[in-house]
């Protein structure tokens, strides 16, 4: 681990952890403070487990700051965020063929290619970049996942400018890769968005989002809010009772 992170993320001069900048998913900030006592919670589960009905999420304040509604789970219409009502997501859900990969997608983006192990989400604009992909392959290590990404990127003439990789490890052994990358290539700036984990048969699971410079804020939120409510094989990717053990850079 050591020696992938003196690789080309050191380019990053100035370390930006995305995980505390955002406000909008409780599940990373509980997870690098291990504390839930500051944030509130008000929904309900079904009889699967999973939330159901309206929810409503508020920071230490007290602010409402994530306000809508899951089905089974997965984020489900209209959701308000930072507590405006004009500041808000609508959500659709997908399900590939066999259930593999179940997701929630806003509606500034549409599926491009389900091959029930990949989905690839692009934006509807033919003017912006905004890309989500979700994917489960076998035989690679979160370590070699990571140098690959950025190997494609050099390969691809990109210029790195502040790029940053986080390892979390939970208590029931769960390891996951968390990657923010901000670059330019030769047409403009672009950030990536980027977590991988292995599940319980060996299999990769890749969740990346890549915008313009323009969309930084709204790929926040969307990837932020999707890693929670992502289900592999009808098992949640990331798991926000799961408390972490280990967390480094």
């Amino acid at each position: 681990m050591d020696q992938l992170l003196k690789t080309p993320q050191q380019l990053g001069k100035h370390f930006k952890l995305s995980f505390f900048i955002f406000t909008l998913s409780i599940i990373i900030v509980s997870c690098v403070s291990k504390d839930h006592s500051s944030f509130k919670r008000i929904g309900k589960f079904n009889e699967e487990g999973l939330k159901d009905g309206k929810w409503q999420y508020f920071d230490s304040t007290g602010k409402l700051f994530q306000e809508g509604y899951f089905v089974n789970g997965l984020r489900a219409g209209t959701w308000f965020y930072s507590g405006t009502k004009t500041d808000s997501i609508f959500w659709r859900v997908h399900k590939s063929p066999t259930r593999i990969i179940e997701i929630n997608f806003p509606q500034n983006i549409s599926l491009v290619d389900d091959s029930d192990s990949l989905v690839v989400f692009k934006s509807i604009k033919d003017s912006e970049i905004f890309t989500l992909v979700v994917g489960r392959s076998f035989g690679s290590s979160l370590e070699s996942y990571t140098e690959r990404i950025y190997q494609d990127l050099i390969n691809r003439n990109a210029t790195l400018i502040d790029t940053s990789s986080q390892y979390i490890r939970t208590e029931t052994g769960r390891s996951y890769l968390y990657n923010y990358i901000f670059g330019k290539d030769s047409n403009s700036g672009f950030y990536i968005f980027n977590i991988a984990g292995m599940d319980s048969e060996g299999y990769l699971i890749e969740i990346t989002l890549r915008c313009d410079d323009k969309n930084e804020n709204l790929a926040r939120r969307v990837f932020f809010s999707i890693i929670p409510n992502l289900f592999i094989k009808q098992l949640k990717f990331f798991h926000i009772e799961d408390k972490v053990a280990e967390f480094k850079k």
